[in-house]
This record gives structure tokens, sequence and C-alpha cells, in this order.
């Protein structure tokens, strides 16, 4: 787990500035790894950060060219961090990944202004 100070302006004149926690991909892969091989919807919490997965479902998303809806992992919140999984070619395939958010740079990131 990885610690980083973000500053957030609650206020015109003040600002708060918070540590917060950021897991490590390598142990936030895994368990999406697990929850995807049991292919079970989830929705809680993982090392302190919200999160969901919804297993792949055969059936096309409404508007899409796509020929399935896929499996989808996402934690965290992106107006501070977040990091996403999708496996887009299928199941038995790799997923596509999302890292963004303020707190977000190169996996580790330190005195960052976040606007939430």
């Amino acid at each position: 787990m990885n610690h980083v100070t973000i500053t957030i302006p609650p206020t015109e004149y003040e600002n708060l500035t918070i540590c917060i926690a950021i897991p490590d991909l390598a142990h936030v892969r895994a368990f999406s790894d697990q929850l995807h091989s049991a292919g079970k919807p989830w929705a809680g919490l993982f090392q302190g950060w919200d999160g969901e997965y919804i297993p792949s479902d055969p059936t096309p998303p409404p508007g899409s060219k796509m020929t399935f809806t896929p499996a989808e992992f996402v934690l965290g919140d992106s107006r501070v961090w977040f990091f996403g999984r999708m496996w887009e070619t299928g199941d038995d395939q790799p997923p596509s990944e999302t890292y963004n958010g303020p707190a977000a740079e190169n996996g580790i990131a330190v005195d960052k202004v976040v606007y939430a």
C-alpha cells in the first residue's frame, strides 16, 4: 500500500491536506482475478476503497455493436484515485486497464491538488 498526500480546497480561503492509502496494483489485480474466476457479482470495500465486479453477460449492451457485455471491475473514486479492468475481448483474454485520478501517476503520486 502506498501513502500519498493530496490537497482538497474545500473553501476559497482554506485547503485541506489529507493522506490517502493507494493499494498495491498487484494486490488489486489478484483480487479482481479471483472475482473474475468466480464469475459472481461483487460490491463492497477492498483495502478501504469502494469497488464492484460485474460478470460478463451474453447479451450485448443496448445500442452497442458488441456481441456481449464484458465483465468489469472498478475500484476507487476518479475524483481521487481509480482503477478499472474490463474483459472486452472475452473472459479468457487479458483485461484492458484504466488507472486515473489526481492521485494516480505511475502508481504513486505525492502532493496533488484535488478539486472534488
